[in-house]
């Protein structure tokens, strides 16, 4: 959560937006677990931090106005809205999970999103309401939804991968017919479909099924990537009825174009 961490971060984006010719209102981003300083010494690992005060948001905020030439709002949230080829629409909301307490003897704190996040995001993507054409709805957030990681070891005062409000975030997603939740953070790509009670007090009145994609890391050191063993990145491919979600890996010496897997994932549906 260094100021010069996140200029490298905006050299990277914008190399990126060179070759690739776009500008910077084709991009999206969120704070990770990283990106959002803790303490004023985070060397003092007994040191409890209830929340993430303002002074210590200055660099991701600065960064943020730098590369979008804007300043975040109070949630450091955003949403995207893009008109893909084909006329396929396509918006994105990019959830801050990282606002949460440092525990005792730990760096980073517990992943949460909190329902004032929440609220702002359904109000703001205008996503409280029904839209007989719906635009494919992807919510995005650096921690997990669901469980990625094959066995985590259970360690006195570990700070857990999932978000703490997990099920208030499931019943969000249903409320606005998400289709496809995307997230980062154990850097293990995985996949799985989740069909959640449209009303979680009466599940015979149906289910909302869409899909969660972890997406790994595409820049961890080697040690730390989980069982896939590489760095990744994933691409989307849109049309009318879904997305196709292709897997690759980064590799310093042998890159190569073939996806380590790909899967086609329907629009979400009522089921």
């Amino acid at each position: 959560a260094q100021p010069s961490e996140f200029k490298d971060a905006l050299r990277f984006f914008r190399e990126i937006g060179s070759w690739a010719s776009l500008g910077t209102n084709r991009f999206a981003v969120m704070p990770g677990n990283h990106d959002l300083q803790f303490s004023d010494d985070p060397a003092a690992k007994g040191k409890v931090v209830e929340q993430v005060n303002p002074e210590y948001r200055k660099a991701y905020e600065a960064f943020y106005n730098e590369m979008f030439f804007l300043a975040p709002n109070e949630h450091l949230s955003s949403g995207r809205r893009f008109l893909l080829g084909k006329a396929i629409p396509v918006e994105i909301a990019c959830l801050n999970s990282s606002t949460l307490q440092q525990e005792k003897d730990l760096f980073q704190g517990h992943g949460f999103v909190g329902e004032p996040q929440l609220d702002d995001i359904g109000k703001k993507m205008n996503w409280n309401r029904e839209h007989p054409a719906r635009a494919f709805r992807i919510v995005a957030l650096h921690h997990h939804v669901v469980p990625v990681t094959y066995r985590e070891q259970a360690i006195s005062g570990h700070s857990y991968s999932v978000v703490l409000d997990a099920e208030a975030l499931m019943r969000k997603i249903v409320a606005w017919k998400v289709d496809l939740v995307i997230h980062g953070h154990m850097h293990q790509p995985a996949f799985v479909r989740i069909a959640h009670p449209v009303n979680a007090g009466r599940p015979s009145e149906g289910l909302w099924q869409f899909s969660v994609a972890a997406m790994g890391s595409s820049g961890v050191a080697l040690a730390k990537v989980g069982e896939v063993l590489h760095n990744t990145f994933g691409t989307l491919d849109f049309d009318p009825s879904g997305v196709k979600l292709s897997v690759h890996k980064v590799h310093p010496t042998n890159p190569s174009d073939d996806p380590l897997w790909e899967i086609y994932v329907p629009r979400g549906s009522r089921v």
